[in-house]
């Protein structure tokens, strides 16, 4: 049993291939750091998240700064929003 593989000492282990986190830009050290000590070298994460938001009330920018290192593969998805908002489709009554 390798060392990654060893996860009987973790109570919040997350046993996973695969893990999504949304709002990534709002995750502080302390949570980042309990997310990536609880899962295997394996798992795959997808990190969402807004570099434009405002960053945790808590210490540190952990999306801010991952988004700084050039061998993170990065997408960004851009959509066009009209600039004033429309409401035709609402009628009262």
């Amino acid at each position: 049993m390798t060392r990654d593989d060893d996860t009987s000492h973790l109570d919040d282990y997350l046993d996973a291939d695969f893990i999504i986190v949304d709002e990534f830009s709002m995750v502080d050290t302390w949570l980042a750091n309990q997310l990536l000590s609880n899962i295997s070298s394996n798992t795959k994460l997808l990190l969402v998240g807004d570099a434009e938001q405002l960053p945790s009330v808590s210490p540190g920018q952990v999306l801010a700064d991952l988004l700084q290192i050039p061998s993170i593969p990065q997408n960004q998805a851009r959509k066009d929003l009209p600039s004033e908002p429309r409401f035709d489709h609402c009628h009262s009554g």
